[in-house]
């Protein structure tokens, strides 16, 4: 056997494993792996000392956790395995982490079954969620052992996919080659951005800052939680928009090759489903007085900050799609992402925390405003790349 043949044979081998990592992520072990045991304990489907609440505050802590490593792992398997297929620009780096964020995340799954019972675990998962010092911890175990079988198939497959990728030399071959070097890691800033910023922290200032005032506090929490429920677009997880965007772009990079950034219609498409259905908001808006509160004020606060609200959380998703593609480009200046997102970041933070004393619609202007000059950079930081040429 040639071997060109046998390097051929082998990244088709290491995107197998890493199309199978994906699949045992969506079907086995799930992104509400620990949420599962949450619900079991609040529906009371536990006895009382099993189902307290150091225990919902322990498994609340590792849910955090892993929910970002099932993400990261998700979308650098799915694009790893893609990317080998496709002949993505360094893929080799997405690929790799691919393997080893499977690997970390098998292993936290394991250290969380062996750790359940922690009593030192449990006193921090009880001061972070509960506000006390509760140190109680169950003698019988509540997850299953096919927790640990789940993590330990993670951590076998990501080996063996990584030790795969490193034999073919994926890095070295022409075919693979990115005329940047970090282009690989830089493809995975969406997932960080998206899911720890846009997703972790801003919803936690935005909570914070509008816990300050009891009424805003109402009105956020009838926003994210209750009006828009059974609406998917706002319920969708950020992730999901940048695997979407990522597996739409891989497939235009490999067969439409002059693909640029001003004629991407991946945040288009998102735009334009969030604008029709923010349209039949607006036509048949949701029932407030007597269903979600009886007090009226609380119910006018809703309508006034629900449209902005809603432009906000549509340009979040457009500017998460942009962003995807543009970290999946070969030749963008890295430098101009770094900017840009720095420039978003800022302008985000000061909107949550300078604008809350006017009002809740004023904090959400301010982070749509952020999402529309990160987006205005982009297109422009990209035509001028295309003027140049």
């Amino acid at each position: 056997m040639k071997k060109e043949d046998i390097i051929i044979i082998r990244i088709t081998s290491a995107a197998i494993l890493l199309a199978a990592l994906a699949l045992i992520l969506l079907l086995g072990s799930q992104s509400g792996l620990f949420q599962h045991y949450i619900d079991m304990i609040n529906n009371n489907e536990y006895s009382h000392m099993a189902g307290s609440a150091y225990n919902a505050a322990f498994f609340n802590g590792a849910n955090t956790i892993y929910t970002f490593l099932f993400d990261l792992t998700l979308y650098t398997t799915i694009i790893g395995a893609m990317g080998l297929l496709l002949k993505l620009k360094g893929v080799s780096s997405i690929a790799l982490c691919g393997g080893i964020s499977s690997i970390v995340t098998g292993i936290y799954i394991v250290l969380v079954y062996i750790l359940e019972n922690n009593v030192l675990l449990h006193k921090a998962a009880s001061y972070i969620y509960l506000n006390e010092a509760g140190n109680y911890a169950n003698g019988d175990r509540i997850l299953h052992i096919k927790v640990v079988i789940m993590g330990i198939i993670l951590i076998v497959i990501g080996i063996l996919a990584i030790l795969i990728i490193k034999s073919s030399n994926v890095k070295k071959m022409y075919s693979y080659n990115s005329s940047y070097k970090h282009t690989g890691l830089i493809a995975m800033l969406p997932v960080f951005y998206g899911c720890i910023f846009m997703e972790i922290i801003k919803n936690i200032l935005l909570k914070s800052v509008t816990n300050i005032q009891e009424q805003d506090g109402q009105v956020y929490t009838i926003l994210t939680e209750h009006y828009f429920d059974g609406m998917p677009l706002f319920h969708i997880k950020l992730i999901g928009v940048v695997l979407i965007s990522a597996v739409m772009i891989v497939f235009v990079n490999r067969f439409i090759r002059k693909f640029q950034i001003d004629k991407t219609i991946i945040g288009i498409v998102f735009g334009l489903a969030y604008i029709v259905q923010i349209v039949f908001i607006m036509i048949n808006p949701p029932r407030l007085f007597g269903y979600l509160s009886f007090d009226e004020h609380i119910c006018d606060m809703v309508d006034a900050s629900n449209m902005v609200y809603m432009i906000m959380y549509a340009l979040d998703v457009v500017f998460v799609s942009i962003l995807t593609a543009v970290c999946l480009k070969d030749d963008y200046s890295h430098k101009k992402i770094l900017i840009t997102l720095s420039i978003h970041f800022v302008i985000s933070i000061l909107a949550i925390i300078g604008l809350h004393f006017i009002s809740l619609s004023a904090i959400f202007a301010g982070c749509a405003a952020a999402d529309l000059v990160a987006l205005i950079s982009f297109f422009y930081t990209a035509n001028i790349r295309a003027g140049n040429h």
